[in-house]
């Protein structure tokens, strides 16, 4: 009910006493009613807040932005007016309060970097919050430029009808987590660049390595294949030569191939004798070919390491196995021994 509304009938019981100048008075005084009833209302309207979020002008608002760590500014509508920065935000800009009120086209045309104009106007077009990270940007602190490293967000502010009404930028300096992570990205490139020229290095050393390993392999075995062919036994440096009878399974060497086993004069070895020298590793090896080699008639050519029996430091051998047969059946398995130097 209005003021006009409250004192209607009390006008009206007045009117009705027909004085003229009551009525002039009375009159007089609904028309000041009626002006005061309009003025209240229009005023009560002023007033009103806006249904959307808290005004700009609000001084409340702007001190705890100004109280915040990092820089921050205020942008409306879709000329991107900068309604509000605080002192960190105009110390990245280089600027003072006097932009207030301009548009960021305007206010920052010099800026050399652009992008954050780009941004601003994706995020009021689209409505949709966008982060810009690891930004260099030129501050000066007391007269002297440095580069600063700066994380900004653009962040879109709308009514409850989804209505772009803001854009609020908070901007945060990284400048060492940058470096930091820029040092570490560094070192991992060099040392990615290490273990691939490591790597080239190993390779090419490898495959020197195994031609040698290859050429030695191959005149070992030409050696052997050498001294299989002589009738009569020769033996040279680091080379000896074995028989086993397959009757009495009595085993023999050679005057190098007691050395080279570390046997003492005199000994009278077996089969199994034998077979004890031979490392574990290729024990199982070794006695499969020799009894492969009895049953088919085919010799072999194996590489293993020995245990000498007098416990001297282990041998590496490439050995040659070949079967005598006498009146058709095998009698000995006989062959040469030749010592390596590569690893087996």
């Amino acid at each position: 009910m209005n003021i006009l509304s409250q004192f209607g009938l009390s006008f009206t019981n007045q009117i009705s006493v027909g004085n003229w100048y009551q009525n002039l008075f009375f009159y007089t005084l609904i028309g000041v009613l009626i002006c005061l009833n309009y003025y209240y209302i229009k005023q009560k309207n002023k007033i009103r807040p806006p249904a959307s979020a808290v005004p700009l002008e609000d001084k409340a608002l702007f001190q705890l932005l100004s109280l915040s760590g990092n820089a921050v500014a205020i942008y409306s509508n879709g000329e991107l007016v900068i309604e509000y920065a605080n002192e960190a935000m105009l110390g990245y800009w280089r600027k003072d309060h006097n932009i207030i009120g301009k548009t960021a086209k305007e206010a920052l045309s010099e800026q050399k970097n652009q992008a954050h104009l780009d941004l601003l106007g994706t995020v009021w077009e689209t409505g949709i919050t966008l982060v810009n990270t690891d930004v260099a940007g030129i501050v000066v602190v007391k007269g002297v430029p440095q580069t600063l490293y700066l994380d900004s967000e653009y962040k879109a502010i709308k009514d409850d009808a989804g209505k772009m009404l803001h854009i609020l930028q908070t901007t945060t300096e990284v400048t060492a987590s940058y470096l930091n992570r820029k040092a570490l990205m560094d070192d991992n490139r060099r040392l990615a660049a290490d273990v691939v020229k490591l790597k080239d290095e190993l390779m090419s050393t490898g495959q020197e390595l195994e031609l040698s390993y290859d050429n030695a392999d191959r005149l070992s075995t030409r050696l052997l294949a050498a001294l299989d062919c002589f009738s009569a036994k020769i033996e040279l440096p680091d080379t000896g030569f074995w028989s086993l009878d397959l009757q009495t399974l009595e085993l023999t060497f050679s005057d190098n191939g007691r050395a080279i086993h570390g046997l003492p004069p005199g000994i009278k070895l077996t089969y199994a004798d034998g077979l004890k020298m031979i490392d574990p590793d290729y024990y199982m090896d070794i006695a499969a070919a020799m009894e492969n080699s009895i049953k088919s008639g085919v010799g072999y050519i194996k590489e293993y390491k020995i245990r000498p029996w007098d416990g001297s430091d282990p041998k590496r051998l490439k050995v040659s196995g070949n079967v005598v047969y006498n009146q058709g059946i095998a009698a000995a398995l006989t062959g040469n021994f030749v010592i390596i130097t590569y690893e087996i």
